[in-house]
């Protein structure tokens, strides 16, 4: 009863689709068994893919309810080698659930991720280690080294520590340990034969696959994360401090004082139960090291370290339960008493269960799931729809693999442009001379000219749009999309009458889909709310440079969702230009450079606005920062020469030509 309540609660907090990070893609590829990104992971796809079959709830939804199931296996089967006597109850029920409240961990478990079924192997390992011995638990031990190989390069790594490190304490004690070793690797090569699934997965040319892994050089690169790597090689390195911090405030942020009551947790542990305490803390520890040493870009997106902190939250659980029961066995009145502890327990509870909304609540999870729904409801028939960051182009894979949605409309998850491996994985057939173009670009110049050529015969059939994601994300991608991108144009379409009010429209919808899925959810400071400005930014610019009226609605919309963007304001600062009301497109170029000193755009917008607000010394010094490291600026600083002269400045005049003389 205490397992289906804490599915039941986890459940609740599933998101009806998909949502963030990878779970598009993953979810598309498990349902129709393709071939994910490195590094393959079938036993998800394995495990994930009957869903399908369940005649219950969303196909999104249906894809997130495995990870749940392997999530809540893997803090029960870890739980019952921690405090076996605790099987019941409100410490049963807060094993199985508070691990999964802390929000790192919550974002795994709500969507569709690999992560919980990594959880679930290093679960069994601890599980091995308490309950077997000799041969056996060395045979089983070689054997889980099979299994992580399918799940996830940290459970192989995991498994096979475990494996060698209990070989050479057996051998060091004059145990014989051969026919151990010998059985569990026979196990481990059969498990491997798993992998398998990646080239027969790929000889059926899903519509989602990363490349063509059917021959061992490609599935090597595949299996080692080749294109991930190279793609991230410049955020893959943190200094072990930063690191270390960084892994510090994930756990403090996600368990708060619980992580403090994991000390007590551990020593209780160790005395109580020595074998299964060592084991716990070796794998916290060694997955704390591989977080800090091995993958702190994971740290950044709140990938990695999870193992630790479900152990950490477990052992904190663990010390309070063991506390209460002291307290009730101490005491008279033990039934009075214990209804107090309880009190306490399920308080604890709900403090982390608020916690968990606060970081992510279930409004704006719903909210992403609508939007991912409906990423083409604006996209005219037969356009090219560009999808940035990694959960709007997770949204397009997931629509157009495992959904069918719009074939008119091919949608390229630009991401996929970052690396020339990456750029193999462009949908086919429309984009395969990108891939080949990128295949032969050296730096980032080139990959920007080679996306520019590909780009530009799109642009003459047919409208290009860009779906932006968060602005931490386009910035990544923006990276990599330098001159020789043809930006100026990729909003091209019709400038009628007609799809200025189909774009006043889409405004309409998308702020009717963002309050139908509940109060709060276009709250400034959440996600959708900063989407939807992202979003605004881009059409009112659109509108804006055809001079349309409905500019103004959309520009102040995107302020109003996203009252720190600097592009927001930047946009919004023009458009008073425009309505000649310079003092306030000065103000709005001050926000925008407080919120983001490094957005140039705005020195540039400022400068012109800080002239016709008859403010000399700020327009001259916004014009020396615009021109500063720039090129080819002495047409824009001869046109502020003109202002001047015709504001009668002779002096900020004779300033300005002197900055294009020497751009010359």
């Amino acid at each position: 009863m205490i397992f289906g309540l804490a599915l039941a609660a986890l459940v609740w907090l599933l998101a009806p689709s998909v949502a963030w990070f990878d779970s598009g893609e993953l979810a598309a590829s498990a349902a129709i068994l393709g071939v994910p990104h490195p590094t393959g992971f079938p036993l998800f796809h394995l495990g994930t893919h009957p869903l399908i079959l369940v005649p219950i709830a969303p196909l999104g939804m249906r894809m997130h309810g495995a990870g749940m199931l392997a999530a809540v296996a893997a803090c029960g089967l870890w739980w019952r080698q921690l405090n076996p006597g605790a099987l019941r109850g409100v410490p049963w029920l807060g094993a199985l659930l508070l691990p999964l409240l802390a929000p790192s961990v919550a974002l795994h478990v709500r969507a569709a991720e690999i992560y919980p079924w990594v959880w679930l192997h290093a679960a069994l390992i601890i599980a091995a280690v308490s309950h077997l011995h000799g041969n056996r638990l060395i045979s089983a031990l070689w054997a889980l080294g099979g299994l992580g190989v399918l799940i996830h390069v940290e459970s192989a790594g995991l498994s096979a520590l475990s494996a060698l490190a209990v070989t050479a304490w057996r051998m060091r004690a004059g145990e014989p340990v051969a026919r151990g070793v010998l059985l569990g690797c026979v196990v481990a090569l059969l498990a491997g034969l798993g992998l398998g699934y990646l080239p027969l997965a790929a000889a059926r040319n899903p519509a989602l696959s990363w490349g063509d892994v059917r021959s061992f050089d490609a599935l090597w690169a595949h299996l080692t994360a080749a294109s991930i790597r190279q793609a991230f090689a410049h955020r893959m390195g943190a200094g072990v401090g930063q690191a270390s911090a960084m892994l510090l405030a994930q756990l403090w942020r996600d368990l708060g004082p619980l992580m403090l009551a994991a000390i007590p947790g551990a020593a209780l542990l160790l005395k109580h139960q020595r074998v299964t305490g060592v084991a716990t803390l070796a794998i916290c520890v060694t997955d704390a090291l591989y977080a800090v040493l091995l993958n702190p870009m994971g740290l950044r997106d709140g990938q990695v370290g999870l193992i630790c902190e479900i152990g950490v939250g477990l052992l904190g659980w663990h010390a309070l339960v063991a506390g209460s029961s002291h307290l009730i066995r101490r005491h008279a009145y033990p039934n009075k008493r214990y209804v107090l502890v309880t009190g306490a327990l399920l308080a604890v509870l709900g403090l982390r269960t608020a916690a968990l909304w606060q970081a992510a609540p279930n409004d704006d999870l719903r909210a992403a799931a609508v939007l991912a729904d409906d990423l083409f409801a604006d996209t005219p028939p037969g356009s090219l729809l560009m999808a940035s960051g990694d959960q709007r182009a997770s949204s397009c894979i997931w629509q157009q693999a495992a959904v069918g949605a719009r074939p008119d409309s091919p949608c390229i998850p630009i991401v996929f442009t970052r690396a020339p491996r990456m750029a193999n994985q462009l949908p086919k057939p429309h984009f395969s001379e990108a891939a080949a173009l990128l295949r032969l670009a050296r730096t980032t110049k080139d990959r920007a000219a080679a996306l520019g050529a590909w780009l530009r015969p799109s642009l003459q059939s047919g409208p290009v749009f860009w779906e932006r994601g968060h602005g931490f994300e386009d910035a990544q991608v923006g990276d990599h999309l330098i001159a020789g991108y043809p930006w100026d144009r990729i909003w091209v379409g019709a400038p009628d009458a007609a799809h200025s009010a189909g774009l006043k429209q889409a405004l309409q919808s998308a702020q009717r889909a963002c309050e139908r899925t509940g109060a709060g959810s276009c709250k400034v400071g959440t996600p959708t709310a900063a989407m939807l400005g992202a979003w605004s930014t881009v059409w009112g610019a659109w509108l804006l440079r055809r001079r349309s009226p409905d500019a103004d609605d959309f520009l102040e919309r995107a302020v109003q969702w996203a009252p720190e963007s600097a592009p927001a304001l930047n946009n919004l600062a023009v458009l008073r230009m425009n309505q000649r009301r310079p003092g306030e497109a000065l103000e709005l170029c001050k926000r925008a450079l407080q919120s983001q000193p490094d957005y140039r755009r705005a020195h540039r917008t400022a400068a012109r606005a800080a002239l016709r607000a008859n403010h000399p010394p700020e327009a001259l010094d916004h014009a020396r920062i615009w021109v500063s490291g720039r090129k080819r600026t002495k047409a824009w600083l001869m046109n502020l020469v003109d202002e001047a002269v015709a504001a009668k400045n002779q002096t900020l005049a004779d300033q300005l030509s002197g900055l294009a003389s020497a751009d010359e």
